[in-house]
């Protein structure tokens, strides 16, 4: 039985294939069920799709087939030609598949290294395989594996603490550097797409007194709504900073918009109260001449950056402490597989001596004409017979099987008790 992996990530294919091959829910079950209904090839299969990944997991009887089966599919399925896809993929059987996907659940293979997300992706791969009614019982044990894999990595190391995004970093750095979370009146400067990160992160970590401001007040009334936040005018935005105890900017402005001579002015009536501000936008939003008024502190991008890469490094230094992990959960589950393939072996094994035995205890009991006391005390003799005899061969034939030479094993087995 193969199991087989074909598949394209980051790693492999530019962004524009990765979005050509994108696929998510109810059009991924019909994938599913199309890619197997499609030929007697594959057994089994389970897909995942991320925007940095799609890989596909099949069981089928012969490794060529299979691979080709599911080139074929993709090149179909995308209309993509299979030289044009060919490039990007990768492919990887047994062994090599299974250490790869515990590899992807541990977020060893992730864009950034360690993130969470990738996890609970694997468990929706594993779901949407459920509803197609593709996934077996291989496939089944294997994400089981791989999702208690995934879930060790991160109880048990370092891979996925200390943030590597730029707004929880700043979030936190905003915690630690004000009395009270719950007290802290925040304005965030901006609506965009790195603004809408940096609220988010600000209610993760307790922050609920937030105004927002941005050049187009709906933008702002709309970021507002999503975290229940109060929106205020953008030129209204010295007022406010006058009356807050942090400024967030988060612009996509292409030069500054705070100025040191404006933010002066602004702070006279605030009677020596520090503020802080964090500039997480790029092109910097607040003049480097900021950090010359009293009683004023900022941070920038790159104050940040050190933050970001000393988390990183801590991360990095989880990777062999994750790989060991890794190739404990590989080997429980190879061990597992090879385990499986000799089981149908010896239940034939065992039917076929308790077939003999039950025969012959019969044939006994025609002729002893025993009470029925005396009976029983022949069947329990030979059921304890029968155990012990098969209890050496069948812990043989596991440990060969969990050994990887449990073929030769069989063939011995086979000849001996005259097995088909």
């Amino acid at each position: 039985m193969a199991l087989i992996l074909v598949g394209l990530s980051h790693q492999t294919a530019a962004v524009e294939m990765r979005e050509q091959l994108s696929i998510s829910g109810d059009d991924l079950t019909q994938a599913l069920r199309h890619l197997q209904q499609d030929t007697d090839d594959v057994q089994e299969c389970a897909i995942i799709s991320t925007c940095n990944r799609l890989e596909i997991y099949a069981v089928g009887g012969e490794a060529a087939r299979v691979r080709h089966t599911v080139i074929r599919f993709l090149s179909q399925y995308y209309e993509i030609s299979a030289e044009q896809l060919e490039p990007s993929l990768y492919i990887k059987a047994d062994t090599h598949t299974v250490n790869h996907l515990m590899r992807v659940a541990s977020g060893l293979e992730s864009l950034v290294l360690g993130e969470a997300q990738i996890l609970g992706q694997v468990a929706e791969a594993r779901a949407h395989a459920a509803d197609a009614k593709t996934i077996g019982p291989i496939l089944n044990r294997l994400f089981e594996t791989v999702i208690h894999a995934g879930k060790r990595a991160r109880y048990e190391t370092e891979i996925s603490r200390h943030s590597t995004s730029v707004s929880h970093v700043a979030a936190s750095l905003i915690a630690r550097c004000v009395t009270s979370v719950d007290d802290t009146t925040m304005l965030l400067l901006g609506a965009g797409e790195m603004a809408a990160l940096m609220g988010q992160a600000a209610v993760d970590h307790g922050f609920r007194h937030i105004r927002i401001a941005n050049r187009t007040f709906a933008r702002a009334q709309a970021l507002a709504d999503r975290f229940a936040s109060t929106p205020v005018e953008w030129q209204q935005m010295y007022h406010h900073i006058a009356e807050v105890d942090v400024v967030v900017a988060a612009t996509g402005a292409p030069s500054t918009i705070l100025h040191a001579h404006d933010l002066r002015d602004a702070l006279v009536s605030r009677n020596g109260h520090p503020l802080l501000i964090v500039d997480i936008a790029v092109p910097r939003d607040v003049d480097s001449a900021v950090r010359d008024i009293n009683r004023v502190t900022l941070y920038d991008i790159d104050d940040l950056q050190q933050v970001l890469d000393n988390n990183m490094d801590q991360r990095r230094a989880s990777i062999p402490a994750v790989e060991t992990i890794v190739a404990q959960e590989s080997a429980h589950f190879l061990e597992w597989l090879q385990i499986r393939d000799v089981v149908p072996l010896i239940a034939q094994m065992r039917q076929q001596v308790w077939a003999i035995a039950e025969a012959e205890e019969r044939a006994a009991m025609q002729r002893l004409q025993l009470d029925e006391r005396e009976e029983e005390i022949v069947h329990r003799m030979v059921h304890r017979i029968v155990n012990k005899m098969l209890h050496a061969p069948t812990i043989g034939l596991r440990d060969h099987a969990s050994q990887g030479d449990a073929d030769k094993v069989a063939r011995y087995v086979r000849e001996l008790f005259a097995l088909e």
